[in-house]
C-alpha cells in the first residue's frame, strides 16, 4: 500500500525544498532569546500532512475536533501551514527533549525567523497525534496512517470475542482461527470445524476523528466482517465497535502463500523504484525509532536496505530518490540501481 502522506514529504526531499521563513503578523507566537537545535532524523518521523484541530466544545479535541489548518512537515525540517481562510505561511521545525511528569517528551517547535508559532509533544505510543498545550483541546492529527501491506497481515491469528462485559483485550474467549495469506485470500474456520474463504481488503477510515487502517474480509463481493488497524497495537486486530471482539496474531505464525520476491529499491513491488518506495521507508524508519514494530516483510527489508548495510533508514531513501532523479531525466544508457550505486 501506498503512504499517500510520506509520498509527499519524500518528494520533498527529492526537491531539496527549503521554504524561506516568513513571519505572519496576524498571529499570536512566544519569542525565545536562544537558538534550539533541531535533529533532522527526529523531524522525518512526523514528516507528512497533518490536520489542526481544536476542541468543538466543554470537552477534549479527541471527543469533537474542528479543523481550522493544515500542515506539511518536510523531512529536511521545513514546514507550510495553511490555515482555514487559505493563508499559508512556512519556517522550520526543531525538535527537544522536555522532562514532563519524570519522563523525557519530545516537543516540536515551528519557527518563523527566531518566533515559536506552535509547539507540540510527540508521544511514541500515539504517533497519529501531535499534542499543543495542556488539557488535550487541540492538537495536529496526522491525516493518514502509515500502512501497513498484506505482507505484513499474513498469517494465522486467533479470533476472540468477549466473555463479559469488559473488552475483550483484557476478558477474551477463543471463537475460531483465521489464516491471512500473502496473497489478499483468508480461511477461518470455526470452534465446530467449519471452514469459510474469501478475500482481505485493505483501506483507510476516519474512526472517532482518526484516521485508522481497515482489514475487510470478503466473501465473493459480499462483506462479512472488517477490523481496524492501530500501530501501537499491532498484534490485534479490532473487529467493529467497543472492542468487544477482535483478531489476536499467533505467535510465530507464517503465510501460507510466500510472498513475492522483490527487486533491490522497488519496496512495493509495483516494477518502478520511485518516490514511493522512499516514501515507504520513511515510514518504517519512523516507525522503527519510535520503538514500533516495522510493517516491511523479510523480503521488502532486503529491498529496502538499498546500501546494504544492514540498515533501513533515510539514507536508504535518499538513495532511491537520488536514483529517481537520475532516471526521470537520463535518455539512454539507463543503468540499473546497483549500478548506479557503485559509481
Amino acid at each position: 500500500m501506498k503512504n499517500i502522506i510520506t509520498v509527499i514529504a519524500a518528494f520533498g526531499v527529492m526537491l531539496s525544498m527549503a521554504p524561506a521563513a516568513t513571519a505572519s503578523a496576524e498571529e499570536t507566537a512566544v519569542c525565545v532569546s536562544s537558538e534550539m537545535k533541531g535533529s533532522t532524523s527526529d523531524v522525518q518521523e512526523i514528516a507528512g500532512r497533518w490536520r489542526h484541530q481544536i476542541s468543538d466544545g466543554n470537552h477534549t479535541v479527541g471527543m469533537g475536533a474542528e479543523n481550522i489548518g493544515s500542515l506539511e512537515i518536510y523531512p529536511n525540517s521545513a514546514y507550510t501551514y495553511t490555515d482555514a481562510d487559505g493563508r499559508l505561511s512556512e519556517g522550520t521545525v526543531k525538535a527537544r527533549a522536555e522532562e514532563i511528569g519524570g519522563s523525557d517528551i519530545t516537543v516540536f517547535d515551528f519557527y518563523e525567523d527566531a518566533v515559536i508559532r506552535f509547539s507540540a509533544s510527540y508521544f511514541e505510543l500515539r504517533p497519529d497525534r501531535l499534542s499543543i498545550g495542556n488539557g488535550d483541546m487541540e492538537r495536529f492529527l496526522r491525516e493518514a496512517p502509515a500502512i501497513a501491506d498484506m505482507d505484513f497481515f499474513a498469517g494465522q491469528w486467533k479470533y476472540q470475542v468477549s466473555d463479559s462485559e469488559q473488552d475483550v483485550d483484557i476478558s477474551a474467549a477463543d471463537n475460531g482461527s483465521v489464516i491471512i495469506n500473502a496473497d489478499g485470500t483468508y480461511t477461518y474456520t470455526d470452534t465446530d470445524g467449519n471452514v469459510a474463504t474469501g478475500s482481505v481488503r485493505i483501506g483507510s477510515e476516519e474512526i472517532g476523528g482518526t484516521q485508522m487502517q481497515t482489514v475487510g474480509f470478503y466473501e465473493g463481493e459480499s462483506f462479512k466482517i472488517g477490523g481496524y488497524y492501530r500501530q501501537d497495537e499491532p498484534y490485534s486486530l479490532f473487529i467493529g465497535n467497543g472492542r468487544s471482539s477482535r483478531l489476536v496474531r499467533m505467535t510465530g505464525s507464517t503465510a501460507v502463500v510466500q510472498p513475492a520476491v522483490y527487486s533491490l529499491g522497488d519496496v512495493n513491488n509495483d516494477g518502478a523504484v520511485n518516490a514511493i518506495d522512499a516514501s515507504d521507508i520513511l515510514s518504517y524508519y519512523a516507525m522503527c525509532s519510535t520503538d514500533q514494530q516495522g510493517c516491511f516483510s523479510a523480503e521488502q527489508m532486503k529491498a529496502a536496505d538499498v546500501n546494504k548495510d544492514g540498515f533501513i533508514n533515510s539514507v536508504d531513501a535518499s538513495c532511491i530518490l537520488s536514483y529517481y532523479a537520475y532516471i526521470s531525466t537520463a535518455t539512454e544508457n539507463i543503468v540499473s540501481l546497483e549500478e548506479y550505486l557503485e559509481k
